[in-house]
């Protein structure tokens, strides 16, 4: 049944567009896909009107209206008010502190990846994508995480904390679109088990929607964004409300052996730790207990206690591991990150045995 009057939507004044119209969806059950299919669009479009990142114009009014309810003419209004409303606070900001603001980002990074349209006004966009009024703003919603991300920065590597403050914002964007269940631990956990048999697939098209959709059952939203230059970030995991936790990944050396690792590292966190704490692994110095817990769960994951002793006295040839990647339900390219990290095998060997993937690929994934 069609909700006869959006309206009733009404979220806070600086709200965009897309939040009212994906709460609808939500309210209707209703995903990307169910609404793409509805509107006759690419799930870009849609995702770009949820995000903000594309206006409502007379043709986009007119398929709302249609397939959501409401009028046309409230669908123009709302994408109006909120402009005006927008622009409103980016005036009252001094002209030097926006600049002082701004140079602080990486603003060529978030267009280059769409995150930001690139013709518009910068100060907008970015008070847009951090949904934040003013600088002051920022400081009070941000200021906690852009230190707990500082943090995490070695010495060793070039990093950029606002870099990676961005790439979690647009984790964060990204998962609000993720229609999710309650968070529910006990089904996670039992969920595990499934999830760890896609790790033999080759195919992400296969596997990724599946995992995607398993974790969702479960109260977690997975996410995939491409780190900008500056975020050595490859996963992260927090809790976004009460009910909906988050696992991000950036799929950073694009290869089965490091993808997998790292997402189960994740999932121990959200199973073993503080819901509340932020966690980001980002190939820091600054482990701790935390991320040492979360690593022996992620191994134990992929290969079994009991089949450690026998992994790490196989013979360093490609049959040997082929057999006993087999054998214990994973791909080849697993069991060689495996060894590499235990000493048994050099960083460089058998990394032909590792499944490549390439961003072209993973967009059709996800």
């Amino acid at each position: 049944m069609m909700l006869s009057d959006p309206s009733t939507f009404a979220p806070d004044w600086f709200s965009h567009p897309g939040i009212t119209i994906n709460a609808v969806l939500q309210r209707r059950e209703l995903d990307i896909n169910d609404f793409s299919d509805l509107a006759s669009w690419n799930q870009k479009r849609t995702r770009d009107l949820l995000q903000g990142q594309l206006k409502i114009d007379a043709d986009i009014a007119s398929t709302l209206s249609k397939h959501i309810g409401s009028s046309p003419a409230f669908w123009l209004q709302r994408q109006k008010d909120f402009d005006s409303d927008l622009q409103r606070c980016a005036n009252q900001i001094k002209e030097q502190q926006a600049d002082a603001f701004l140079s602080n980002l990486p603003i060529k990074e978030m267009k280059k990846h769409g995150w930001l349209p690139t013709a518009s006004n910068d100060l907008s966009s970015i008070l847009q994508f951090f949904d934040i009024s003013g600088i002051d703003d920022w400081s009070a919603k941000y200021e906690a995480k852009e230190k707990a991300v500082a943090f995490r920065q070695s010495p060793t590597y070039s990093s950029e904390p606002n870099s990676t403050l961005v790439w979690l914002r647009q984790a964060e964007r990204a998962a609000t679109l993720v229609r999710c269940g309650s968070w529910d631990k006990d089904k996670f956990v039992s969920n595990l088990t499934a999830m760890r048999a896609f790790a033999k697939m080759k195919d992400p098209a296969a596997f990724l929607p599946k995992l995607i959709k398993l974790c969702a059952e479960c109260g977690v939203a997975v996410v995939f964004v491409r780190a900008p230059k500056g975020c050595r970030a490859s996963g992260a995991t927090q809790f976004i409300n009460a009910d909906k936790a988050m696992i991000v990944l950036s799929f950073r050396y694009l290869s089965d052996d490091h993808f997998w690792f790292t997402f189960f590292h994740e999932a121990a966190h959200l199973i073993l730790h503080d819901k509340r704490a932020l966690f980001i692994e980002d190939g820091s110095e600054v482990t701790g207990q935390e991320e040492q817990e979360a690593n022996d769960f992620s191994r134990n994951v992929l290969v079994p206690t009991q089949y450690v002793p026998e992994m790490e006295s196989l013979p360093s040839n490609f049959r040997s591991i082929v057999r006993f990647a087999l054998k214990i339900g994973i791909s080849p390219g697993i069991v060689v990150g495996q060894l590499q990290h235990a000493g048994c095998l050099r960083p460089n060997q058998l990394n032909s045995l590792k499944r490549r993937f390439n961003w072209d690929q993973l967009a059709l994934a996800f």
